[in-house]
């Protein structure tokens, strides 16, 4: 039989040597905030309005892998989307050459969605938080059995690719096998990251997941390949197709 003596002495003591309940859940909150943890609906929208929109309060979010995209509705009628950029993932120079390049494409005639200008300044701070506004644009997906629409396609890659040649990023990494994939299998083993246990079979399942994108025989052949063809925009030497081997 339980008392209400019983049920006082079951409470635990109301001081702060009690960990919160989601610290209790998740031990790493009690060091680490989760990055997003505090980009509640207000905060959102005050952050939005700090840039001199008046938001009318309507919020959809939208996909995004790393980093949290919104939909604003405005009290003029009209849509921005909203970018908050994950906390300690880029520099603010990293993603101000992001922009430039986003804006240098805008300038060719490009079809993008460049970031918008406010003030002068194409990303803002609010508290612990980046973001950048944009235009709400529609799209659609392209019919890619078309040979016109593939061909228009691949236009456009190329006058990217051509632009983007004319001055290179000097902040961000480049997404090759090297900065994405063999440097942090590298990291995970020698930081002891993966368990004895299953390090073997770790090893053996990354090689063949990295052969599968350019496998290691042909990688110098195929960044010489993409470095030959990103020179001179053109894909033959000669009357030969360029070919740069890789598993499909």
């Amino acid at each position: 039989m339980t008392t209400a003596a019983d049920e006082e002495d079951a409470q635990p003591p109301d001081d702060e040597s009690q960990p919160a309940f989601a610290e209790r859940r998740n031990p790493r909150l009690a060091e680490h905030e989760a990055p997003y943890f505090s980009l509640t609906p207000d905060l959102l929208l005050d952050a939005i309005e700090s840039t001199g929109l008046h938001c009318d309060g309507r919020v959809l979010q939208l996909n995004s892998f790393e980093n949290r995209v919104f939909q604003i509705g405005l009290e003029s009628g009209e849509y921005v989307v909203a970018k908050f950029y994950r906390p300690e993932r880029w520099s603010d120079a990293q993603i101000l050459e992001e922009h430039a390049f986003t804006a240098e494409l805008a300038a060719h005639e490009i079809p993008v969605v460049a970031p918008m200008q406010i003030d002068g300044a194409s990303l803002h701070q609010f508290g612990k938080f980046r973001l950048a506004l944009y235009p709400r644009r529609g799209g659609r997906a392209p019919e890619l059995d078309d040979p016109k629409t593939l061909e228009w396609i691949g236009r456009f890659i190329g006058r990217i690719h051509a632009l983007g040649a004319v001055k290179p990023f000097a902040l961000r990494p480049t997404l090759d096998v090297e900065n994405f994939g063999e440097e942090p299998r590298r990291w995970l083993l020698e930081h002891h990251a993966i368990p004895d246990a299953l390090r073997a079979a770790w090893i053996a399942a990354i090689g063949q997941s990295l052969d599968l994108i350019t496998p290691e025989r042909f990688r110098a052949r195929h960044w010489a390949g993409y470095a030959q063809s990103m020179s001179t925009g053109q894909t033959r030497y000669g009357h030969t197709l360029l070919r740069v081997p890789a598993l499909h």
